[in-house]
């Protein structure tokens, strides 16, 4: 029997991403012995994006009351 060729992989302690190829499509022209690990991305996918932050601010000063003071 024929040993096959092996492939070193990265290490895991960085996300998958950086590890293993990205493709859009798998390539049907490729043998699966020749198949390499790879992550399967559609072309529909949206790039990443920084997350959005929504900041509230009170600007109202003083002692925290909004009306004036009832007199009965």
């Amino acid at each position: 029997m024929t040993e096959s060729p092996r492939t070193a992989l990265p290490s895991l302690h960085s996300p998958p991403g950086d590890r293993l190829e990205i493709v859009s499509a798998w390539d049907a022209d490729t043998p699966y012995q020749a198949w390499r690990p790879q992550i399967l991305v559609p072309p529909t996918f949206r790039q990443a994006e920084a997350p959005r932050a929504f900041v509230v601010v009170n600007q109202k000063g003083g002692a925290g009351k909004s009306a004036a003071p009832r007199t009965t």
